[in-house]
Parts: C-alpha cells; sequence; structure tokens
C-alpha cells in the first residue's frame, strides 16, 4: 500500500516537472518566434516597414513557406513607384520588368496559377486605389478558364472579386502575406530560424540588398517583377530542362488541364472586365506565353492538349476579341521559335527565363505596335 503511494507520488512530481519543463520550453518558442516575427505574421509592421525602404536596387525576400502573393501584392500595390503599365497573369510572366519596356514604368502584378477570377480581383483593387495605369500586358493561360483547374488561391482577393460583380465595396485592412496562424507561434521549424536570424545567418521577409541574395529563396523587384531564386534558375543542360517539360506535360494536373472544360461564368466576368477597361482609356494587349520547345511538341502529339490548345487559341482570338469589341491587341507567343527562344531559354515546360521572357515582350509589342504614340 505504502510503495504504491509512494509511486503514486513520484509519478506525479515528475509529471510536474516534465509539464512545467515542457510549459517553459513552449513558451520560450512562442515568445522568440512573437518578437523575431520573421513574417512580420503578428505584429502588424509589414508595410511600414516596405513602404519606408524599398529602392530599386533592393530587393524583397520572399519565404518558401506559408506566403500569400496575393496579399503582398494587394498590400504593396498602393506604395510602388507610379506606373503607366499593369501587368497580369501567372508565374509565366514573373519575370517582365521595367527594364523592359525602357521608357515605360510598370507594376507587375501577376500571381502563380492565376485564373479569370485574379485579373478581374486586381482589377478592381488598382481601381480602388485609383492608381489606374495607361496600359495593361495581360498573359492568359489555358487553365485559366478551365471550370475543373482546381485553383482556389484567388479566394484570397474573393472581396474585391465580388465587389467588381455586385458594385458593393466592402472594407477590408490589408493583411500581412504570412497568413495568421497563432499555431505557428510553438513551430519548431520557425524558432530554429527565428535563431537563425538572431545569430545572423537568417533570413526574415523583407528588403534586403540585392548582393545579399541568398541562394534559395525568391524576391520581388520594386515594380513587382519576380526574382526567382538562383538555386531555382540554375543553369541546367538542355538534357535536364526537356526531361523536365516532358515530366510537366506528361500530367494533366500539372498543366491544370484535366476535365477542360469552359468556366462561362468566370469568361462572362472577363469580358466584363476588358469593357470596364476600355471605358476607363486603358490599351490592353493580350499575350498567350510560351512553351518549352520540347512540351510544345508532345503537346502537338497528344490529341487530348491539342484539342484543348486550339480551343483556347479559337477562344481568345475569335470569341473573346469579338465579344469586347476588337479593342484589344492579342499576341498569340505560344511557339517558343516565333520569338527567337533559345531551347536552353527556360527552366521547365512552361516557364521561361529572363531572356526568353525579354524576346516575348519584343516580338509582342513589334508585332503588334503596342505602347508606341
Amino acid at each position: 500500500m505504502q510503495n504504491s503511494q509512494f509511486f503514486r507520488y513520484k509519478a506525479t512530481h515528475y509529471g510536474l516537472i516534465l509539464l512545467l519543463i515542457v510549459t517553459v520550453v513552449l513558451t520560450s518558442i512562442a515568445l522568440i518566434n512573437y518578437h523575431v516575427d520573421l513574417n512580420h505574421r503578428w505584429r502588424g509592421s509589414f508595410y511600414r516597414d516596405v513602404k519606408q525602404s524599398w529602392s530599386e536596387n533592393e530587393i524583397f525576400l520572399v519565404p518558401n513557406y506559408n506566403f500569400d502573393e496575393r496579399a503582398f501584392l494587394a498590400g504593396i500595390s498602393m506604395i510602388v513607384p507610379p506606373y503607366d503599365v499593369l501587368v497580369l497573369g501567372s508565374s509565366r510572366m514573373f519575370l517582365v520588368n521595367s527594364e523592359m519596356l525602357r521608357q515605360h514604368a510598370l507594376f507587375n502584378a501577376a500571381a502563380s496559377t492565376s485564373v479569370i477570377q485574379d485579373y478581374v480581383s486586381t482589377w478592381q483593387m488598382i481601381k480602388n486605389n485609383n492608381r489606374i495605369p495607361k496600359y495593361i500586358i495581360l498573359g492568359i493561360d489555358p487553365w485559366a478558364f478551365n471550370i475543373n483547374s482546381g485553383m482556389k488561391t484567388w479566394k484570397s482577393n474573393a472581396h474585391l472579386y465580388e465587389q467588381f460583380i455586385t458594385g458593393e465595396r466592402k472594407e477590408i485592412h490589408f493583411r500581412s502575406p504570412a497568413k495568421i496562424n497563432y499555431q505557428r507561434l510553438f513551430s519548431g521549424s520557425d524558432f530554429l530560424r527565428s535563431l537563425a536570424w538572431i545569430r545572423g545567418k537568417g533570413y526574415r521577409l523583407g528588403v534586403s540588398p540585392v548582393i545579399d541574395f541568398p541562394i534559395h529563396l525568391h524576391g520581388y523587384r520594386n515594380d513587382g517583377g519576380h526574382l526567382y531564386s538562383p538555386e531555382f534558375m540554375k543553369i541546367t543542360s538542355l538534357r535536364e530542362i526537356e526531361a523536365k517539360s516532358r515530366a510537366y506535360v506528361s500530367k494533366c494536373t500539372n498543366m491544370l488541364l484535366c476535365d477542360w472544360k469552359l468556366d462561362q461564368e468566370a469568361y462572362n466576368q472577363l469580358v466584363r472586365m476588358l469593357k470596364d477597361i476600355k471605358n476607363h482609356n486603358v490599351e490592353v494587349l493580350l499575350i498567350l506565353p510560351p512553351y518549352q520547345h520540347e512540351a510544345l511538341g508532345l503537346i502537338r502529339q497528344n490529341p487530348s492538349y491539342l484539342t484543348i490548345i486550339r480551343a483556347y487559341q479559337k477562344l481568345v482570338q475569335d470569341k473573346l476579341l469579338k465579344d469586347t469589341g476588337h479593342f484589344t491587341k492579342l499576341c498569340d507567343a505560344i511557339d517558343p521559335v516565333k520569338l527567337g527562344c533559345d531551347r536552353t531559354e527556360f527552366v521547365d515546360g512552361v516557364h521561361s527565363r529572363k531572356e526568353c521572357v525579354e524576346k516575348m515582350i519584343q516580338y509582342c509589342l513589334s508585332l503588334t505596335g503596342f505602347l508606341q504614340p
């Protein structure tokens, strides 16, 4: 009996000690994570810090985890330098920047895997900010029209899409691009990154000189132009690039083209958006971005893909231009050969390197006369 009570006492005693240790450890982790706040997740200083310092010689470092780029673009849309060209589209338009347009300043508001709802939301955001440009360059991908693409990321700015449809504006406070998640206060990985930052060996979401661009992080220029991480953009052999292209095209889930079917409601809002843009005296250039040579060859050999790509080209070239009164200019840049892009000027099947992106822009401007007085 006494032994039983003794063991219960010992168990309770050590249990309380263990509980105290766990409490102290978790509290320490939470306090350090909150104090460092690598992603400005809790302390709300993100946009103030950006506004105070972000020159053309600096980049805004982006963590490779838990980052809401649409919230980021919404937040910086009011504080980027003045611009007369707005760029919309997916990650295939990321690398477009002011240096490619020479006499024009731009704001690149492209976001990963963008769909029509993203274009409409961003246009509404620009109107709300009263920063309407003279020109818009819109890169449209085939998945943007696919009701079965599965893309939900646009809902980060769903209030803007709803405002465009209904005309009713909801007051939304800009939030940090790092999603607020208080469970992250106790994150061990965040804790280790916070300790690294305290020791001067880590990186915090925010502005940094270009020369300090770490190999594994992405970044933004102060015109919204994207900088892929050096690790992502490292030069690989043509064999590796083509292998990536084949792997990309091998699955319809990668292409976001599974069960491709026109999202009629979203298409109708795109037509409304383009007409609204016209009413604001803004000129528009539509671009169908290029595929890597190997990827395009495989697409042309696949009857299912080929049918979708042709339907997508016809939808934009014929129906969309007709439904919007033929006021937009169109550049079909799907074929990289027409642009003069080399087979190695791609990262994978759909993402071009800067050299090919610049060739795409110059080809389209020359073809359409866009931005010319």
